[in-house]
């Protein structure tokens, strides 16, 4: 005879399944579909973490590039620089978020891509500003349909 099942228990529910590595598996299927990263930046240490789809927009290898705030503010084409600083440096002093259109410089081959990005901070039990997190796509094959579009 079986053991009881336990009251909050789902029966239909296989319990040896590692939900959050599941959920990781999906999440990163989904960023390779959609082309979008995920990362993070915490203020107090300057660690960056990024999501797979992250390190390949940026063409690295996820085992070898240790991301930090200065290799990923490098990364963006020189022009576009300061604007990124002003973005991180306000989202840290207000806890204001944004979201931008830049010029990437892939570390990898040095091929210049068009990425969007969107942050938004994440505070301590206090309401301080603690992080960053958002959301990193390439866009430039779209930019490029939309400039032949338009002529």
């Amino acid at each position: 005879m079986p053991p009881p099942l336990e009251p909050d228990r789902d029966p239909n529910v296989d319990v040896s399944v590692d939900i959050g590595a599941e959920l990781e598996r999906k999440l990163a299927m989904v960023e390779a579909m959609a082309g979008v990263g995920h990362w993070r930046l915490d203020f107090t240490t300057q660690k960056m973490t990024w999501s797979g789809e992250v390190y390949r927009i940026h063409g690295v290898d996820p085992t070898t590039f240790d991301p930090n705030l200065q290799a990923g503010i490098d990364a963006y084409h020189p022009d576009d620089r300061p604007a990124l600083i002003a973005f991180i440096r306000r989202a840290q002093e207000t806890g204001q978020g944004f979201a931008f259109k830049m010029r990437l410089q892939r570390i990898s081959d040095a091929a210049t891509r068009i990425v969007t990005s969107r942050g938004e901070v994440e505070r301590d039990a206090q309401g301080a500003p603690m992080a960053l997190i958002g959301v990193f796509q390439d866009v430039t094959e779209r930019e490029q349909a939309m400039d032949q579009i338009s002529g």
